[in-house]
């Protein structure tokens, strides 16, 4: 499924067009669920490092 996130400080990758086989060569490639989930939590800063 593909998926964007977006925000000040979020590295951007040269994917140019929103569907499953653009994103799938996008910086998050593909990952788990969990893997996501995780990765999602780093990037809002709510776990203390």
């Amino acid at each position: 499924m593909p998926i964007v996130i977006s925000g000040p400080g979020i590295r951007q990758d040269k994917v140019e067009h929103y569907d499953e086989i653009s994103c799938a060569e996008g910086a998050i490639n593909r990952i788990k669920g969990r893997e996501f989930v995780w990765t999602l939590i780093d990037y809002l800063e709510v776990v203390p490092k």
